[in-house]
């Protein structure tokens, strides 16, 4: 088993469910409302625990009751939660989802998770002893990623980067980074100019984009593949990129060729969707199997 870092956001989801979105000015009765814990970091940290790699995680919550229930859960899915620093600056960062037909619409008050300067850098190296790879999404201050992104440079430890939500990527960035995971939407904003094909052309075997129930599409050289989803019925897409992301990266760490990865990825993700709540949907590896 080899150690996996997870460098991102914790929050705490706020989900309502409703038969339609609310027009503007329109108030109507949703169906329910639930809370689950959240944060692409966590999720996809909660993923990689549950594929069955070993995992410490690196962020910050607010020293507030959110916070506490957060570490305390990842703490239960055998994460290692030194990495995670309490402050009294910012609140628990917080996800507002409204869930309607399987799909949902999603609303980010970042709190704790844009703090700039919660962790130190010799600090990150310590705690990025011994991981074959390291995860990264947006949903942090991108001062902290830029750091990440120099230590795990000079440990020589591929870096895994989520872009989203969607923000600038440069040239340099692109350069640090072992594997790209935009969705479609999230691609197109990225590289304007160019048609998906071209993409994943310009970035063989680094940029893989998920295109949800139609696959994933990434290149071999100057072969472009698109890798089948699996055909279920949604209940909440809500986590599934970040179950991708975890279990993609888990694969890769197991020796799995990129395609196999992204199978066992799919699968996963495929099961994530048939259940509520980003991370109660993540599935074992025994049910992925």
């Amino acid at each position: 088993m080899k150690k996996i870092a997870v460098f991102g956001s914790i929050s705490t989801d706020f989900v309502v469910e409703t038969k339609r979105i609310a027009e503007k000015g329109e108030t109507i009765i949703a169906e329910s409302f639930h809370r689950y814990f959240g944060g692409k970091g966590a999720n996809q940290a909660l993923s990689i625990a549950r594929s069955g790699e070993e995992v410490v995680f690196i962020g910050c919550v607010g020293a507030d009751l959110y916070g506490d229930e957060a570490v305390e859960n990842l703490k239960k899915e055998g994460i290692d939660t030194s990495g995670i620093v309490r402050t009294k600056e910012f609140p628990t960062g917080s996800a507002h989802i409204t869930v309607c037909q399987g799909d949902n619409r999603i609303l980010i008050v970042q709190g704790a998770n844009n703090s700039s300067d919660f962790i130190e850098k010799h600090e990150i190296a310590r705690l990025l002893e011994g991981c074959a790879f390291a995860v990264i999404q947006n949903e942090v201050n991108p001062k902290m990623n830029e750091l990440l992104l120099n230590v795990c440079e000079e440990k020589n430890i591929s870096v895994l980067y989520n872009p989203a939500p969607v923000t600038t990527v440069t040239n340099e960035l692109l350069e640090k980074v072992h594997f790209l995971t935009p969705n479609e939407h999230e691609a197109k904003e990225l590289f304007p100019e160019k048609t998906l094909e071209e993409m994943v052309l310009a970035y063989p075997e680094k940029l893989l984009i998920t295109l949800g129930e139609n696959g994933v599409l990434y290149a071999e050289g100057t072969n472009v593949k698109r890798i089948a989803a699996y055909k279920v019925a949604p209940v909440d897409t809500t986590g599934a990129g970040d179950t991708f992301n975890g279990y993609f990266i888990s694969g890769i760490v197991k020796g799995y060729s990129i395609e196999k990865a992204i199978r066992f990825a799919n699968k996963a993700a495929s099961l994530s969707v048939q259940k509520s709540g980003a991370q109660e949907g993540v599935p074992f590896l025994g049910e992925v199997e």
